[in-house]
């Protein structure tokens, strides 16, 4: 019997050959998310494009070079964080978490 690293207590109930609950639980309320994996290939282009754009403008302006490492890094870091949530909206965990019970609840078509 395999027993789950991410909740110790739970203990995988089978019918049918089959688990009885398939999706996972929403994470507790108040639990940082870790970044997801669009956010990180988003900051790594706004790098990359804020990099480009800031050496393109210090070319034509005769500024200084280390103009675009310092837009790449200022853009990366808004679109990753996004401080005011305009990017990136929350996830509404009371939907998410009456959708899974009402999934769940729902019988199997195995």
């Amino acid at each position: 019997m395999h027993v789950c690293t991410v909740h110790p207590g739970a203990v995988p109930t089978a019918v049918g050959g089959r688990y009885r609950n398939p999706i996972a639980a929403p994470p507790a309320r108040g639990h940082a998310l870790p970044m997801t994996a669009k956010r990180i290939l988003a900051a790594g282009l706004w790098f990359y494009a804020g990099w480009y754009a800031g050496a393109t403008i210090a070319y034509f302006l005769g500024l200084s070079e280390a103009l675009g490492p310092i837009i790449a890094t200022a853009s990366a870091a808004i679109v990753a964080g996004d401080p005011r949530h305009i990017i990136w909206t929350p996830v509404k965990s009371e939907r998410i978490a009456r959708r899974i019970a009402a999934i769940s609840a729902e019988p199997s078509r195995a």
